[in-house]
């Protein structure tokens, strides 16, 4: 929490230099306001992709914690003579199903039924159904 804190502090520190050379810059004439706008506009929408780019890090990382530990509880809990999750993971080409259904919450009609997946490793895939 307090890594957070800090790092928030020291970009918003950073931020407000920003600004304040951008309002020296046009104080002195030295850029037109079109350009100081342009570039506030540009600080605002580097901020969200950065925004962006960490939650999706963020969260990339945890699934990846969740997989892992999921591979682990397998490999704990598999019978004698069975080779290891991890270990069954690794070389296959393909992860397909069949028959699919799904429905938004709150709706008794399917959205997709008799959907299949074909799932060819590293090709995109579609998810079709009637």
């Amino acid at each position: 929490m307090i890594t957070r804190l800090v790092g928030e502090a020291i970009g918003g520190v950073g931020a407000g230099l920003v600004y304040v050379a951008l309002g020296l810059l046009l104080m002195v004439a030295a850029i037109p306001l079109a350009v100081a706008g342009t570039a506030v506009l540009a600080i605002k929408s580097a901020q969200t992709s950065l925004a962006s780019l960490m939650y999706a890090t963020n969260r990339l990382y945890e699934e990846g914690l969740y997989f892992t530990d999921f591979t682990s509880f397998l490999d704990r809990h598999r019978p004698a003579g069975e080779r290891s999750a991890t270990a069954a993971l690794t070389g296959f080409r393909r992860i397909a199903a069949e028959d699919i259904t799904f429905s938004y919450p709150g709706c008794d009609t399917p959205a997709l039924r008799g959907g299949r997946f074909p799932g060819i490793v590293a090709t995109r895939n579609v998810l079709r159904g009637s």
